[in-house]
């Protein structure tokens, strides 16, 4: 989430189901904080996040678009670009972007089940009884 213009607050959540452990409803749910950094400020290069953050923050705050020479193969680039600029000049006149859907009835969540077998998660184990009985 943005902190001001040139920062931006990242949070991320790994969760890795168990066909056996459960947390007890009336405990919090464990967790583990990882530093993306050492006591030092180095990066923790081990950890996925922690490459990410560094490859963002060692950029600089803002850079300079007006110095860039895109190419034929930045086309994707420039398409996300014009999308930004008509999606933000739509809200400024008063208007809904687009993916906004605030009526319920047609907002409606998507239950898929989870599949991976590196880290044995074979379809459909872990989808919740009531979907299941459901389907």
């Amino acid at each position: 989430m943005p902190v001001d213009d040139t920062h931006t607050q990242v949070y991320r959540v790994n969760f890795i189901p168990s066909a056996t452990e459960r947390s007890p409803e009336s405990q919090d749910v464990p967790y583990e904080y990882r530093p993306l950094k050492d006591d030092e400020g180095n990066y923790l290069m081990d950890i996925v996040s922690a490459q990410d953050a560094m490859a963002w923050e060692t950029q600089g705050d803002i850079t300079d678009r007006t110095l860039e020479h895109l190419g034929h193969g930045d086309i994707g680039i420039v398409m996300f670009r014009r999308m930004l600029k008509e999606q933000i000049e739509i809200v400024q006149n008063g208007g809904e972007p687009f993916g906004v859907i605030r009526d319920p009835a047609k907002n409606k969540i998507l239950h898929i089940d989870v599949y991976n077998d590196t880290i044995g998660l074979p379809k459909g184990a872990y989808r919740p009884q009531e979907f299941r009985e459901a389907s």
